[in-house]
């Protein structure tokens, strides 16, 4: 199952991703800096989004 999860950089976010992981899902972790979701997921096979969902353009370009 192919998931987007946005905060994925701390707390439920966070948590969801990691336990997707877990279960081998394809999964794109979404957050404003990439650093924070490199420190998290560095050993895992997600896919890193950095982007700020409050800005429209910043959002279109990083799902596209």
């Amino acid at each position: 199952m192919n998931i987007l999860i946005t905060g994925a950089s701390s707390g439920l976010g966070l948590q969801l991703a990691q336990d997707y992981l877990v279960d081998k899902h394809q999964v794109y972790v979404c957050g404003r800096t990439i650093e924070k979701l490199s420190h998290h997921f560095h050993h895992q096979d997600a896919h890193l989004l950095a982007f700020d969902t409050t800005n429209p353009s910043q959002t279109n370009t990083a799902l596209t």
